[in-house]
């Protein structure tokens, strides 16, 4: 996204109601050797542009920017094949509006 590789979720209400409060992590699960020479399945948060969304009624593309601070930056598809990355991701906490909310408000306001 605006030319940097960028990882893209796509996270969608399909209800008829509002998701207040959604709350996202997303991980990197890989497996590593530690210097012990044991095998290790090493879990990384990956921090995203925006980890939460106000109010969820129709879609969120979760971002994940794989800049030099990420810890997917300069993983071949080698690499991640060898190591067995997968990448998970949670919605844990999720409130749903079922009655008419009165009050909302847009900034700024037309």
């Amino acid at each position: 996204m605006d030319g940097v590789p960028t990882v893209m979720l796509r996270v969608g209400n399909d209800r008829e109601s509002t998701i207040v409060e959604a709350l996202i992590r997303v991980v990197m699960i890989r497996t590593v050797t530690t210097k012990e020479r044991t095998l290790f399945h090493r879990t990384v948060d990956l921090p995203l542009q925006r980890d939460s969304s106000l109010a969820l009624s129709r879609s969120w593309t979760v971002l994940h920017t794989t800049d030099e601070k990420s810890p997917l930056f300069g993983l071949t598809p080698e690499a991640r094949t060898r190591q067995e990355v997968e990448i998970k991701s949670s919605l844990p906490r999720c409130f749903h509006i079922r009655t008419r909310v009165d009050a909302r408000r847009r900034w700024p306001e037309r």
